[in-house]
């Protein structure tokens, strides 16, 4: 892997729901950069599953990262989950092996709300659906002044994954997706979109 120096590498928090897409993004957050906290929210696969998946990864991985469980479900909508792509458990396939740790004692929002204030120029990296950010946003708004910037994954330049129209994370939870629009005037916006990934 590369070699980045400490100054080059910006401190994270991931905002997540693994699959194993979002495995994948764990391992690379960490690699090139300092991972200073992993938050989960009900997605690809219910919440107690995503947790189990985010809590494996850094077992499997060696990261010593806290993990937080989040919202379970969108603000508005019922929950969407994904067993079409990654299984019931959204880590189907694989032997994994037994869970030897457990998730912090804090709730995900809570989480979020205390390490940004307490610490400024962190960036927040959301890949799952929005809720988490968006329920921390609308109890702490000043929030996003804090932030370095905001990388989310997220929607599509052609047809969604779920619906015509609709990219499984923005589908399954759209008020979310909005309220976290208001990140955008604060810092580096990046967006890389979700079929970025599908390209050969």
């Amino acid at each position: 892997m590369t070699d980045l120096s400490d100054k080059s590498r910006p401190r994270l928090i991931v905002d997540c729901d693994p699959g194993q897409d979002d495995a994948v993004a764990l391992v690379v957050a960490a690699a090139y950069g300092d991972l200073v906290g992993i938050t989960t929210v009900g997605g690809n696969a219910p919440l107690a599953d995503v947790t189990r998946n985010a809590l494996l990864t850094c077992q499997l991985f060696g990261l010593d990262v806290p993990v937080y469980a989040g919202e379970s479900r969108p603000l508005k909508a019922e929950p969407l989950h994904a067993p079409e792509i990654h299984g019931t458990s959204g880590f189907d396939g694989p032997a994994l092996p037994e869970l030897a740790r457990e998730a912090e004692d804090v709730h995900a929002v809570d989480y979020l709300i205390e390490t940004i204030r307490s610490e400024e120029g962190l960036w927040l990296v959301p890949i799952g659906p929005a809720t988490n950010v968006a329920t921390a946003l609308r109890r702490a708004p000043d929030l996003a002044g804090r932030l370095s910037g905001v990388s989310y994954m997220g929607g599509s330049a052609g047809g969604g994954n779920r619906t015509a129209a609709a990219e499984f994370k923005r589908h399954s939870g759209p008020r979310g997706a909005c309220r976290r629009c208001r990140l955008r005037s604060r810092g580096p916006h990046v967006r890389p979109r979700s079929d970025v990934s599908a390209r050969g």
